[in-house]
């Protein structure tokens, strides 16, 4: 039972279990809207209006009972089934094929958790990283092959194929997005502290706190009302570590890797004058002159993107400071790459400082 009641502790997994391949997943919700607006067509063209109408508002899907009542015979739903034309969500439970190849992973796992959510019948929000996913907060690594809901009760027949976590539900933790019952932002990123790894609870909370959606104060009915949880330590643990600043799913990792190997807290967007002009930073150490830059893919769209990059580097150079990059692949292992390149870095200008 996740609410129960039970001992903390304060440790986490350690993020070198992460898989070294993996990248960040996000979405948001428009970004959501616009695959299910193209669906919509989709859906138009090839169900009876009744039905269309009803999958358009439940993410694309729609159940069986819901076909009947729109006229469609059980023979005609096998029918449908078999020919590939409709796609099994999971038992009683469908899109279209059309829409399926029209919406990405993100709109694939939550029309999943919705079909689910539409059969368990009870309160049961979307929770953990489809909660994030659905409120547009990265996740860290692959798309989970489950969808996640919460209920205040077991849901046995109607389990499979999807994660359920049983715990109470207090009417300030769940709001509505698109009609369906989703966990807050700060009852979300709670729970992913409780069981994720500590740069999937970070990550998630960074852009809650960037994109407006969740405030520090947030936390406070959920710290209340679930202080006896399993795991809420580690809640508490994260909150004081959220910080909007962090632009990106792999400068919220570096922060978090840097807090594992006990580097030293940087600065944040950290801006240096030069010569009247403003350069800003990911990461800066200022006792140190120290800089830190992490490259992400999108970071530069093109050629000139990394000359004005060079020139700008060459510039915080010339000011005597040290600039030390990485990117998305120096972040894994026991031993990050960029922590063993920027911990020699820093004993170097600490022992040029005090010379």
């Amino acid at each position: 039972m996740s609410g129960a009641a039970a001992p903390d502790t304060p440790t986490f997994q350690p993020l070198s279990t992460v898989p070294l391949a993996c990248e960040p997943c996000f979405t948001s919700v428009d970004g959501l809207t616009f695959a299910l607006a193209w669906a919509h067509h989709a859906l138009v063209s090839s169900l009876a209006p009744a039905l269309a109408a009803a999958a358009s508002e439940q993410f694309g899907c729609f159940l069986s009972d819901q076909a009947l009542l729109a006229g469609y015979t059980p023979s005609e739903i096998q029918s449908a089934t078999r020919s590939g034309a409709w796609r099994r969500l999971r038992r009683g439970a469908y899109c279209t094929a059309e829409w399926w190849m029209v919406a990405d992973d993100v709109a694939r796992h939550l029309v999943v958790a919705r079909a689910a959510q539409l059969q368990l019948g009870a309160r049961s929000p979307f929770s953990h990283s489809s909660a994030a996913l659905l409120h547009g907060l990265p996740l860290v690594g692959p798309i989970p092959s489950q969808p996640e809901l919460t209920v205040q009760r077991e849901h046995r027949s109607a389990a499979t194929g999807t994660k359920l976590h049983s715990a109470r539900l207090f009417p300030s933790h769940v709001m509505k997005i698109r009609g369906a019952d989703v966990t807050t932002p700060a009852r979300t990123v709670s729970d992913l502290a409780r069981t994720a790894p500590l740069a999937t609870a970070v990550s998630a909370g960074d852009a809650a706190l960037r994109l407006g959606v969740l405030t520090e104060s947030d936390f406070d009915p959920v710290l209340k009302d679930c202080w006896t949880w399993r795991g809420i330590a580690r809640t508490k643990r994260v909150i004081p570590l959220l910080d909007a600043r962090s632009e990106s799913v792999g400068e919220s990792i570096s922060r978090v890797r840097m807090i594992e190997h006990r580097i030293p807290r940087p600065e944040l967007q950290y801006v240096i004058v030069i010569n009247g002009r403003s350069f800003r930073t990911d990461f800066a150490w200022p006792a140190l002159r120290i800089v830190g830059e992490f490259d992400g893919r999108i970071k530069y769209g093109g050629p000139d993107d990394l000359f004005i990059e060079k020139r700008r580097e060459d510039a915080i150079r010339r000011e005597g400071w040290l600039v030390v990059r990485w990117v998305w692949e120096e972040l894994w292992g026991e031993a990050p790459a960029f922590v063993l390149r920027l911990r020699p870095v820093m004993e170097q200008q600490r022992r040029a400082m005090s010379a």
